[in-house]
């Protein structure tokens, strides 16, 4: 990759990049109502890499970022649609997809307006792999990014509502940085055959939040 590649990649994933991703915790805080630990926030990430946003939406992204046809957006759309199967986070998928368009309408309007992409259907994931391509950004380097992002917000919103403070965070980050690559590893090798999740308890603790009398994270 060359500098300027890199620097947007960096831009793009950079968590100052204001699309809201902070005012979602996708199931965490009723997690921590539960009891989560630290110890078992570390656990509860590494089963998300090998099996929840690890598989499906790495797995999105690297196909969204190979499409070419507007069918093979729209069919990536449904099955996000079918798996997000939770309405909250179906919800928070679509929100980030759509604000981080908006916001790369603003920063690199030349090259986003070549996307086809519909503002109702934008999965974060999908939007992310367009984005990729349409900036030339190779498909590795951006899974890597979008994963360690995941994980990194993650462990922001787990700090707001953990007894974890933001030093033991980048430490639990560092150490969950080889299950990233492995993450990435994984879906490259069969993106469509990695289109899938399977973490019912996590699915049911994000459920459960928006019925929670009092929170902090719309999700």
């Amino acid at each position: 990759m060359e500098d300027r590649a890199w620097l947007t990649l960096l831009q793009l994933h950079d968590s100052a990049f204001p699309i809201g991703a902070f005012a979602h915790s996708n199931g965490l805080e009723r997690s921590a109502e539960l009891g989560m630990t630290p110890e078992s926030l570390e656990a509860w990430l590494r089963v998300q890499l090998r099996l929840g946003f690890g598989r499906l939406d790495l797995a999105a992204l690297a196909l969204s970022h190979a499409a070419v046809d507007e069918r093979d957006l729209a069919d990536l759309a449904d099955t996000l649609d079918a798996w997000k199967s939770v309405p909250s986070l179906r919800a928070t998928s679509l929100a980030l997809g759509r604000r981080t368009l908006a916001l790369a309408r603003r920063v690199w309007p030349a090259e986003v307006a070549r996307l086809r992409l519909e503002p109702e259907r934008c999965h974060h994931a999908l939007v992310t792999g367009q984005l990729a391509r349409a900036l030339d950004l190779p498909l590795r380097p951006s899974a890597l990014a979008f994963a360690q992002g995941s994980v990194a917000a993650a462990l922001a919103a787990a700090t707001r509502c953990l007894p974890l403070g933001p030093e033991r965070a980048q430490a639990l980050l560092a150490g969950l940085q080889g299950d990233v690559s492995d993450a990435v590893e994984r879906v490259l090798a069969d993106p469509r055959g990695s289109l899938w999740s399977a973490t019912p308890a996590a699915d049911l603790r994000a459920a459960e939040q928006p019925r929670m009398t009092s929170r902090m994270f719309e999700s």
